[in-house]
């Protein structure tokens, strides 16, 4: 373990910024939570559901080009007020009077998200020295970690003392981001603005980058509309909100543990099969869930969740060589086309559960979308240094 810790460059702080985005992902998702009350409380048919998401995941694709471009051309460090504004703006959901209010909290804490992915993601390969790809998964190992934390905070509070008590949730992000802004201020201006030795040219030509985008493209259409309409189907089905908490909860951690393992194999193996098998088996491990109930859906949901991920800090690696100059630029560049996929995804499936049911849109978008991933990443060759 020691020797482990030798090779990451700055063990503290790389957990000081992954403790960063568990926040973030925790407040992130209130809204796929906390959905089936929002129906209720504002008459909302699915499409305006998936409407949400989808408006939510293009002002993210927007906001956060402009954020990785900006990163990379300022000496501060932005990822503090990032959270800052996430945890003022998520917080403040359950005080929404209306649905238009409500879209207007999710739009701006896009901003605040803007300002801290795109950097924080470039800030945590630096900080895994040697280890650049397993620095790269400790720091998004906190994504789906606060993402399976948050449904089951955000379920027990709202439970336990109603939806207009969800400002309370402001204390921890307020905390945190004072305590990061201080640590990362004190080691001085951002890696963006350093100047870098580049040893790496990657050649690669338009069809293998289309097809790479093609395959995150698909594979964030069927993640986001898979995490839009669980909940919607457990509440269909008769679950309660600490169910749909827990599944959510689920389908997160087997996300972390899929980006942990990533992390040690993106070090020491190439990355196409293990994504062509990764999205075969969310297929398979999507269809299962859905027919499954009990104690075995929720290993269905964890597998699914891990199989989902595995592929995206390949992802994310792969753009940082092809822009090695501009890294939040090309971290910004992925989560757009990431958060366009998950729109896209989420929207028109809920027009497909509007005319065919929950059921069949999980699975439709379950099954065919990362086969069709699968496919796509069948057209990308390895990069050639």
């Amino acid at each position: 373990m020691s020797r482990l810790r030798d090779k990451i460059g700055a063990p503290r702080n790389l957990a000081l910024l992954t403790a960063a985005h568990l926040m973030t992902d925790v407040y992130s998702s209130f809204i796929v939570t906390l959905l089936p009350l929002w129906v209720r409380l504002f008459d909302l048919p699915y499409s305006a559901v998936g409407f949400l998401v989808f408006l939510r995941s293009a002002s993210l694709a927007t906001f956060g080009l402009f954020g990785g471009y900006f990163a990379d051309r300022t000496t501060r460090h932005l990822f503090p007020f990032g959270l800052l504004i996430v945890a003022l703006t998520m917080s403040a959901t359950g005080l929404a009077p209306s649905y238009a209010v409500l879209m207007l909290l999710v739009l701006m804490s896009t901003i605040g998200l803007a300002l801290f992915g795109p950097e924080a993601t470039a800030t945590a390969v630096h900080l895994g020295g040697s280890l650049r790809g397993l620095g790269l998964s400790i720091f998004l190992t906190g994504g789906p970690l606060g993402a399976s934390l948050g449904p089951v905070v955000i379920a027990s509070l709202v439970s336990a003392a109603g939806l207009q008590r969800t400002w309370v949730m402001v204390l921890p992000g307020l905390l945190l981001s004072v305590v990061l802004y201080r640590a990362f201020d004190a080691l001085g201006q951002a890696p963006g603005a350093t100047e870098r030795s580049v040893d790496t040219r990657i050649s690669i030509g338009v069809g293998p980058v289309l097809a790479l985008a093609c395959m995150v493209v698909l594979r964030s259409a069927t993640e986001m509309g898979i995490l839009t309409f669980l909940p919607l189907l457990i509440d269909e089905r008769g679950g309660s909100l600490i169910a749909i908490g827990v599944t959510v909860g689920l389908l997160k951690m087997g996300s972390a543990a899929g980006t942990l393992i990533a992390g040690f194999l993106s070090d020491r193996t190439g990355w196409k099969h293990v994504t062509i098998l990764s999205l075969v088996l969310a297929g398979a491990l999507s269809w299962s869930f859905v027919r499954a109930d009990g104690l075995l859906a929720l290993i269905f949901v964890a597998l699914l969740g891990a199989a989902l991920r595995v592929s995206f800090p390949y992802t994310l690696l792969m753009a940082q060589r092809l822009l090695p100059e501009r890294e939040s630029t090309a971290s910004a560049l992925v989560f757009t086309l990431s958060l366009l996929g998950g729109g896209l995804g989420a929207f028109s499936s809920g027009f497909l559960a509007d005319g065919l049911g929950v059921e069949v849109a999980m699975l439709g978008i379950g099954v065919s979308l990362p086969l069709a991933a699968a496919l796509a990443t069948m057209g990308v060759r390895d990069l050639q240094h």
